[in-house]
């Protein structure tokens, strides 16, 4: 079996040495980590061990779906390479693109789908390199619920910006990069509580 890097994903807690607090900050409301760090080839496997945790492969994706991926593929902007473009014209170039994520082919090299779970969605894209390296993506719109622990262990978060980004998290074969939202900044937008990217790679870089 091979061994695990990182943080164990029975822990599933860490600290930031840097960033807007510091905090021990639990994880385990996060039902899909477990999943979307440990890195296999297939795509089922992945869809599979997510299911266990209560996520469900969408077939069609509904209007709230299609607002919190838009979100998530929105991130961009926020650091600052906005092209002039206003946030509700990004949000609209990606509405229009996430509403194709659910007709979206399989190709031997690359498998996307798209997951919810109560009110959270979760956008996952495995990648297989002609060199023979695996990359596992998820991207999820957490919701209030999702974030409650993380939060209550920040403390107050009322004074961050806009967008947050928290330091990256080592788990298993992967990171995790947790941005906070805050909504009193990004009034008249039903933003998501969070946006949360898991990266994972296993193989050959070079």
């Amino acid at each position: 079996m091979r061994r695990r890097k990182g943080i164990s994903a029975a822990l599933l807690a860490a600290a930031f040495a840097a960033g807007p607090v510091q905090a021990q900050v639990p994880l385990s409301d996060l039902t899909f980590v477990p999943a979307c760090t440990q890195v296999t080839g297939d795509v089922d496997v992945v869809t599979a061990a997510l299911g266990k945790a209560g996520w469900k492969v969408a077939s069609k994706l509904s209007d709230a779906m299609v607002e919190d991926i838009a979100w998530a593929n929105s991130a961009y902007y926020f650091g600052g390479d906005t092209g002039g473009a206003s946030l509700a014209q990004v949000l609209d170039i990606q509405r229009k693109s996430a509403r194709g994520l659910a007709r979206k082919a399989d190709i031997p090299r690359s498998r996307t789908r798209v997951l919810t779970r109560g009110d959270d969605t979760l956008v996952l894209a495995l990648r297989t390199s002609v060199l023979g390296e695996i990359e596992l993506e998820c991207r999820v719109t957490a919701k209030t619920d999702s974030m409650a622990a993380l939060r209550g262990a920040l403390g107050e978060t009322g004074a961050y910006p806009a967008y947050a980004p928290l330091d990256d998290i080592a788990v298993n074969d992967g990171k995790i990069t947790i941005t906070l939202l805050n909504a009193a900044r990004l009034a008249g937008f039903d933003a998501p509580d969070a946006i949360i990217f898991t990266r994972a790679t296993q193989g050959t870089k070079g």
